[in-house]
C-alpha cells in the first residue's frame, strides 16, 4: 500500500498480484488494485474487479462499495443527484418562506 500511496503504480500492481497469489480473495489487495486501475483509466478492469468483490465474499466490504460507487460512471450520477437535492432544498426553502 506504500507503493500505492507513492503513486508507483507498476510496482504496486506487482505487489498486489503477489499478495493475490497467496490469497486470491484478499479484499484490501483487490480494492487497491481496482483503485489503481481507476487512476490509470482502465475502468473496465476496475469495475470488473469491484463487481466480483461485491458479488462474492466482499459483499459487506464498505470500502469496495465506496470505490465502486465513485467509479467515474457512477460519480457523474452522484454529482447530478446532489445538484437536484440542492435545487429541491432551495425551492422548499423559498416556498416555506412565502407560506409563513
Amino acid at each position: 500500500m506504500l507503493l500505492f500511496a507513492q503513486e508507483s503504480y507498476a510496482d504496486a500492481i506487482t505487489s498486489f498480484y503477489k499478495a493475490l497469489s497467496i490469497d486470491n480473495m484478499h479484499l484490501p489487495s483487490l480494492v487497491h488494485l481496482s483503485r489503481i486501475y481507476m487512476k490509470t483509466d482502465e475502468l473496465e478492469m476496475a469495475e470488473g474487479l469491484l463487481d466480483g468483490i461485491t458479488k462474492s465474499n466482499g459483499w459487506n466490504c464498505a470500502e469496495a462499495w465506496f470505490v465502486f460507487f465513485f467509479s467515474k460512471k457512477l460519480y457523474i450520477f452522484y454529482i447530478l443527484l446532489n445538484k437536484y437535492i440542492f435545487i429541491l432544498f432551495f425551492l422548499g426553502f423559498i416556498l416555506v418562506k412565502y407560506v409563513r
